[in-house]
């Protein structure tokens, strides 16, 4: 058996690539024109990578992928954007409000961090279910010391 050489592998990967960005683009449910992704190729599997509108934009181009000759292995590095942008202070806010709507938490004793202490969003019940204490807080790279998108 014959093993392809660097080249003929490089433009096979190339053809894979090119040949995903096309069906994902002739797609007319997706939206990859307002959220483009990365897609490439690195030891022999798809990365498909940046952001998409929704959860449906995500499988969409998971099962594209998938479909393409070619395709062995995806590396799914897609997230999906935010409905709503928030800064720390309400998403922990957010969470909060979400884990006293939630029935089966009703006798958690419920916290956040503010700043550096912890305010008690719910006390304990008679009936002491736990406790759940929420912070959000932004975390940086520690090789590039920015945020990840």
């Amino acid at each position: 058996m014959v093993e392809p050489t660097e080249g003929a592998k490089a433009m096979g990967e190339e053809s894979v690539v090119k040949e995903v960005r096309a069906a994902l683009e002739k797609d007319i449910r997706s939206n990859f024109h307002s959220y483009p992704i990365s897609i490439a190729v690195e030891n022999g599997d798809l990365i498909l990578e940046g952001e998409v509108e929704d959860i449906i934009a995500k499988k969409l181009a998971l099962v594209t992928a998938a479909k393409t000759h070619g395709v062995q292995r995806i590396v799914d590095r897609l997230k999906v954007a935010p409905a709503e942008k928030m800064g720390d202070a309400e998403i922990r806010d957010h969470v909060c409000r979400v884990l006293i709507e939630e029935a089966a938490l009703e006798h958690c004793f419920i916290q956040r961090l503010a700043g550096d202490e912890l305010e008690t969003v719910r006390k304990p019940t008679p009936e002491y279910g736990g406790s759940i204490a929420v912070a959000a807080t932004t975390v940086r790279s520690p090789s590039t010391g920015k945020c990840p998108a």
